[in-house]
């Protein structure tokens, strides 16, 4: 099957000055209806996406939901009932959201969405995203090669998957599962998994992550492709144990100040594509009410980053703004 994803860097994917003209002159009421997490990342995405449509809307509505899943629906019905001409959603959870999609659908509202598509069964118009599959598989061979440089042909790790798997976390799963089955991985240092736990919230993690130091002893790796690293990584610091590390996402503030020191426990993690997939999201909803075709998905690279390019990745992923952390 032909891989119907364009990059965002594709013409496609953008607006020309001749379009965003028009869409001055039209004057249209956008709105976008965020799944906070507490993850900061999600809060970078819609400023981006504000950024971009701001350049031609007549009005720009935010609905946060505050992380709450009682509030989705409210989300969006305010947005329905403002009449908004596109909505856009970020969402990871497929049952949660697709109600809200379906009302989108009966409303006849054009949608959108950026990560992931928030439902199975009413697809948005476009989704912009990063191909977590391919992108997390890179994740490997840095983490391979780190151990071996420390002596390791073989280590033991644990991995901590999320209780609620959606497109986003079961694609990630995937694709590093892909990166551990690698031969050429596996030449520089075979990653044993030796358990798997789910894992809710960080202080689930952090007591799984306990427990897990005492049962396998050999251990030196914790997986955890989601913001529930920091339960993990606290109970690598509580234990004190300088042999154990952490292969983490994203890049926030808890990873990226631990990559700018040095790394332990966190020794590497994923810098999404922030800026690169929020401006596409704009782009999108502007080509939509153009009355043009876009494209069914958009994809944006983010960055593998280590303690070595923490400064440029983020720089990279989020709209060339210098990190803030220190």
């Amino acid at each position: 099957m032909k891989d119907s994803a364009v990059p965002n860097s594709a013409p496609e994917a953008k607006l020309t000055s001749d379009a965003i003209e028009q869409l001055k002159a039209l004057k249209p009421k956008v709105g976008h209806s965020r799944y906070d997490l507490a993850v900061p990342a999600i809060a970078r995405w819609n400023t981006f996406w504000k950024k971009g449509v701001s350049q031609w809307a007549g009005d720009v509505l935010v609905y946060d939901t505050q992380s709450k899943p009682e509030r989705m629906l409210l989300g969006t019905e305010f947005l329905i009932n403002q009449n908004v001409h596109v909505a856009g959603s970020l969402a990871f959870d497929w049952v949660l959201f697709g109600e809200s999609m379906k009302r989108f659908h009966e409303a006849k509202v054009a949608t959108t969405s950026v990560a992931a598509s928030p439902s199975a069964y009413y697809p948005p118009t476009s989704v912009c995203m990063g191909d977590d599959v391919a992108e997390f598989k890179k994740l490997a061979m840095p983490i391979a090669q780190f151990f071996r440089k420390k002596g390791y042909k073989e280590v033991e790790a644990v991995w901590l998957l999320e209780v609620h798997p959606s497109w986003f976390s079961i694609s990630r799963q995937k694709g590093f599962q892909a990166g551990l089955d690698d031969p050429a991985v596996q030449e520089v240092s075979k990653i044993k998994v030796v358990d798997t736990n789910p894992v809710l919230k960080n202080d689930d993690a952090q007591a799984i992550a306990e427990a897990a130091l005492q049962q396998h002893p050999s251990l030196h790796l914790f997986i955890m492709l989601a913001h529930q690293y920091v339960g993990a990584a606290a109970a690598v610091r509580g234990a004190g144990r300088r042999d154990v590390w952490v292969a983490a996402s994203d890049l926030d503030e808890g990873t990226a100040t631990r990559l700018l020191h040095g790394g332990w426990p966190v020794m590497i993690t994923y810098s999404p594509p922030i800026s690169g997939a929020g401006l596409a999201d704009a782009n999108v909803m502007g080509k939509i009410l153009l009355g043009k075709k876009p494209p069914l998905i958009i994809s944006s690279q983010g960055t593998v980053t280590t303690p070595e390019n923490a400064k440029k990745a983020y720089a990279k992923d989020w709209g060339g703004t210098a990190i803030p952390f220190k």
